[in-house]
């Protein structure tokens, strides 16, 4: 009687522990398939997501819909937006940038072709040595708009490795006193005197390779429409400001802000390809710098340019 009692006992909590173990199992078994449920649901709409990104073509910028995306994801949707922005304003800006080298290129290289087929039907040596002599001031206008040109490619560079923090802290009265020594015998042979005041040390962040073009390139207009006899001055002070003056013509006040955009020329102007001031303008917005035109006194033209502080 004890024998079959206890085998009794034996074979109940068998089952038991099997019932057990088989229910454990079952519960086990559903946890992870509510598991893998919920989980391919909370990623339908990344996947979704995915899809819709993958199917669209390298040139689609388009901004990516965000109505049915759960608000989880939405953060996402709109960083992948912004970085579609930025990436289309760039490509405008190259397409743009290709269009008006192209004008801007045609039109004198089909001059110069023009002047030269004319002075090679001549048979007078001295209209050969004009049509060569034209050839040569023509090419070297050529070779100056190409040269801006390849600046304006430089800014975005340049102006990306500033974004990314690759910014040097520089001594702008020293890049002030080596571009003024490299430009003093071509004020001399112009007949312009060049004179540069900055007296101590101010000290910036930025970019030497696009400084260095902005300095030039603002002495280098200044010069350009002083007449001889005239006086050209570059200005350094703190807190970071930067200054060209000049006594030459000057610029209308309703000119002043178009004068920045590319291949702008004034009426008057009648000389260089109008992207001085513009690479100007690009530097200092790649510098966060302000630049500002106003009336020189008695006359002529004062180019003021303020950095911000090394803190901000």
């Amino acid at each position: 009687s004890a024998a079959r009692e206890s085998c009794a006992r034996e074979r109940m909590t068998r089952e038991l522990l099997l019932g057990t173990l088989w229910r454990m199992g079952l519960l086990s078994l559903s946890a992870l398939l509510l598991v893998w449920l919920a989980v391919s649901a909370g990623l339908r709409p990344l996947e979704s997501l995915r899809r819709t990104v993958a199917a669209r073509n390298s040139d689609d910028l388009r901004p990516l819909p965000d109505e049915d995306m759960p608000r989880e994801l939405r953060p996402l949707v709109n960083a992948l937006n912004q970085f579609n922005d930025r990436l289309r304003g760039l490509f405008e800006r190259q397409s743009q940038f290709i269009a008006d080298a192209s004008h801007e290129l045609r039109t004198p290289l089909a001059a110069l072709k023009a002047r030269v087929e004319l002075g090679l039907r001549d048979q007078d040596p001295r209209i050969w040595h004009a049509t060569l002599e034209d050839a040569a001031l023509n090419a070297d206008r050529l070779t100056h708009l190409a040269n801006q040109l390849l600046s304006l490619a430089r800014i975005e560079s340049g102006a990306r490795a500033i974004a990314e923090g690759g910014a040097q802290r520089l001594d702008l009265s020293q890049l002030a006193r080596e571009l003024g020594m490299a430009l003093a015998p071509l004020a001399h042979s112009r007949g312009v005197a060049l004179a540069l005041e900055a007296e101590q040390p101010v000290w910036i962040r930025g970019e030497p390779t696009l400084l260095n073009e902005l300095l030039c390139n603002l002495v280098d207009n200044a010069m350009a429409y002083t007449e001889a006899g005239g006086n050209v001055i570059l200005r350094v002070s703190e807190p970071g400001v930067l200054e060209v003056e000049d006594d030459g013509p000057g610029i209308p006040e309703e000119d002043r802000e178009r004068v920045f955009e590319r291949f702008y020329r004034r009426q008057a102007q009648g000389l260089g390809a109008g992207l001085g001031l513009a690479i100007v303008g690009e530097i200092c917005r790649a510098h966060r710098a302000a630049i500002s035109l106003h009336q020189a006194s008695p006359q002529g033209l004062l180019v003021r340019v303020v950095f911000p502080g090394e803190a901000d």
